[in-house]
């Protein structure tokens, strides 16, 4: 029950749940305190779950795993506290796993740390220099901080060592019928009037905002600006992503009245 109140957000219930469990006389383990110390990382109780992390020591007896600190870097980094994870991870009596680093990365990435997530990407890549995924997150970082001649680097490194992002895929029910979008698909028959669409919506935003773009049209504006771009440049420069298609798609041949449904976004890598 404590997993399942973690896995939904409700840290605060875990907690609860977990009182109620030692207020039982029931003896906690580690999977208890996996499962806790989740809780209070999706619930962002980030003093909460450091003070459970050290009765799990001291009042439990229980040894910490490397499940349990990646918890408390997770904790830490998603309350943006980059260097309190970093403290946190150089006293670890072993060394941190990729699924460690990869927290404190991905953390970084929220919080706009270029420095600390560029050097924890770079020691990810030099251990799986084929794995896309840690390129795009480095990708992201630089291009979120507009450093483009490191995204330009990444990219030729990239394609040197033969590493290539697979396309994002969305899927989406309306009416019961389930439509599939790839980014920079060409082949879906309203790609035409969705382009268009897109370089007109890049004006409009552009005028109402007085010069100040919105960070998440900025790539659409960018290459949009102009209506008379064709759709095969549109899609070349990849700013036709599987969110944006399955958006614009909605709004061409679907009901605006009638609640649309996403079922899932992922990109795989």
């Amino acid at each position: 029950m404590i997993h399942g109140m973690a896995t939904h957000g409700l840290g605060s219930k875990s907690v609860e749940l977990f009182e109620d469990m030692v207020r039982s006389r029931i003896k906690p383990n580690v999977v208890t305190f996996v499962a806790l110390l989740s809780g209070c990382t999706h619930a962002g109780l980030v003093d909460e779950g450091l003070r459970y992390y050290e009765k799990m020591k001291s009042e439990f007896g229980i040894a910490p795993t490397i499940e349990h600190y990646g918890c408390v870097v997770d904790l830490l980094g998603r309350a943006g506290l980059i260097r309190e994870a970093v403290e946190f991870i150089n006293q670890m009596p072993m060394l941190a796993n990729a699924a460690v680093l990869g927290s404190l990365l991905n953390a970084c990435r929220v919080h706009r740390n270029v420095e600390i997530g560029g050097f924890i990407a770079r020691l990810l890549i030099k251990e799986e220099p084929l794995n896309g995924a840690l390129y795009m997150s480095l990708l992201s970082l630089y291009g979120e901080a507009y450093r483009w001649d490191d995204v330009k680097k990444v990219k030729e490194e990239m394609k040197k060592v033969g590493c290539r992002k697979s396309p994002g895929c969305s899927l989406i029910e309306v009416n019961g019928v389930c439509y599939e979008f790839i980014s920079g698909d060409e082949s879906y028959r309203a790609i035409s009037e969705l382009c268009l669409r897109l370089a007109l919506l890049g004006t409009a935003i552009e005028e109402e905002c007085n010069g100040i773009f919105l960070r998440c049209f900025e790539p659409l504006i960018r290459w949009c600006y102009s209506s008379s771009i064709s759709a095969t440049e549109f899609l070349n420069k990849r700013v036709l992503t599987s969110d944006f298609t399955y958006y614009f798609c909605c709004t061409l041949l679907f009901d605006s009245n009638k609640p649309i449904e996403v079922i899932v976004t992922v990109c795989f890598s």
